[in-house]
Order: C-alpha cells, then structure tokens, then sequence
C-alpha cells in the first residue's frame, strides 16, 4: 500500500502509523462507492464521537486529513479545516521535575549493566526530551563537539539537541555505541522501554511515567525556567507552537507561587 510508504517516510511512531492505517480501511469501507465530500467526513466524525473521547476524536480527525494529504485532495482539507471538534480535555498528567530528577540521581544504584543501561535510558528521554523512536536511532558516533546530536524527528525534520555533563558522563561510561539494547546487541522494543520507564519512575519517584511523560517534563522544566517557548518548541521538534503549549503542566502550586512571587 502506497500510504504505508507515505506515512513511513514522514517518520511517524509505529502506533501512530498503525491507527493512520486502520482508519484508512474503515473510512474507505465507510464511503463505499461515493466519492469523498464534507458532509460525508462530518458525519463519520460525528459518529465516531458519539462513542469515543475528545482526545480520540481528534487523533481520528488528523488520520482522515493525513489521507487527503497523500491524495493531495487539497479543496477537500480546506472545507474541513474548521468543522467544530469536541473539546480535548485537559488531563493532569505526572511529569518530575528537576530537583527530583537531582535527588534520585545521588542514590540510583547501578550494580549491573542492565541497571546502568536502563537508568541512562531513563535519563537520556528526561535530559534530551526526544521520543522513544529517536532513541532508538541513537548512536554516539552522531555526537560532534562533545555535546551536540543531530536528531531526525517527525517527517524527517533535523534538529540539535544538547547533552548535560552528567549525560556526557553516562555515555562515556557506556561501552557500547547504543543503549537500548540486550545482551545480544540488539535492540530492545518500545513496549520493553515502556517497562523500564515505568519501574524506574514507581521505584524511585513513587509515581507511574511513560517515556513520552518524561517528554513532558523536560518541556515543563524548561518553560519553568523561563526558556522561551520558540527555544522550547525547536527542541521538541514541534511544526506548530501549540503541539508545545499542550505540554506544559502547570499545577495550582505553580500557579501560587508564580502570582505571589509578583504580587507580593
């Protein structure tokens, strides 16, 4: 199929490529023999939210414009662009901050290789904020002047991330030049960092993270650190500033101490 390459070579994750895929069939099942048209395309996302959450609708939502896009049915994507979508709710999703990161750091034991090898993954997705799929494409051999990596994003966008010296540290002292891998060399699956994420985060944070909320809070540290979020936005790899936006968790603390730092 034609669109797997297209979506393939936008460099998406392998879930969001896999549920592009689905919809694909089903809205094709769904048209049968008529021909693609707006009214047809805010029926079926009707329908669809008639069943399902915000979030998922609007994931449904950009799988069908993806379609169009690879059909190049441009007239088509203009006249839906705006149709209403149920609001996305906002979910109070558990990040760590920085001083949690530094208290943990201090005591982590890292015995043995898998120990060391998982807690650099850990790290490297806090301290760089890249997805699981661009770890899985590191190699050391890609760092220049010390501290730099050329990373390949989301449609095959190139962006410069930048390693901390405890990061430098952790690489140097990792023979290999990857590090998620087993003890054939090979590399480990997304579900198996999954796991890895998730044990290092209950153990030592008392919380439940994914990798991509360790993506959330290396965006969350920064922007509460005063980084612009144009800075914030680039590192990321995001296309759109509001992709960046949604990653900030801000909690009613946050809040408190941001209003009485000024107005006091």
């Amino acid at each position: 199929m034609k669109y797997i390459n297209y979506l393939k070579n936008k460099n998406l994750a392998k879930t969001t490529i896999d549920i592009y895929i689905k919809q694909y069939q089903k809205w094709y099942l769904y048209l049968g023999d008529r021909k693609p048209n707006k009214t047809l395309f805010v029926k079926y996302i009707n329908n669809y939210a008639k069943t399902h959450q915000p979030n998922s609708v609007h994931l449904i939502y950009s799988s069908l414009i993806s379609i169009f896009k690879f059909e190049k049915k441009w007239k088509l994507i203009n006249q839906c662009k705006d149709i209403k979508l149920p609001k996305m709710q906002q979910i109070n999703r558990k990040i760590i901050s920085l001083q949690e990161y530094e208290n943990v750091k201090n005591i982590v034991k890292l015995n043995s290789k898998i120990e060391k090898r998982n807690w650099i993954i850990f790290s490297f997705l806090f301290l760089t904020g890249v997805r699981v799929s661009e770890l899985l494409e590191f190699n050391k051999n890609k760092i220049y002047d010390e501290n730099k990596l050329k990373i390949k994003g989301k449609g095959n966008k190139i962006r410069v991330i930048f390693l901390t010296k405890y990061l430098q540290e952790l690489l140097t002292s990792w023979k290999a030049n990857r590090i998620p891998i087993n003890s054939k060399n090979k590399l480990i699956t997304i579900k198996q960092i999954n796991t890895i994420i998730k044990g290092i985060s209950n153990k030592y944070f008392n919380k439940e993270l994914t990798p991509h909320g360790l993506r959330r809070s290396y965006a969350t540290n920064l922007l509460k650190n005063n980084v612009n979020i144009e800075v914030v936005k680039q590192t990321l790899g995001h296309s759109n500033i509001n992709t960046t936006s949604r990653y900030i968790q801000i909690n009613e603390e946050d809040i408190y101490q941001e209003i009485t730092k000024i107005m006091n």
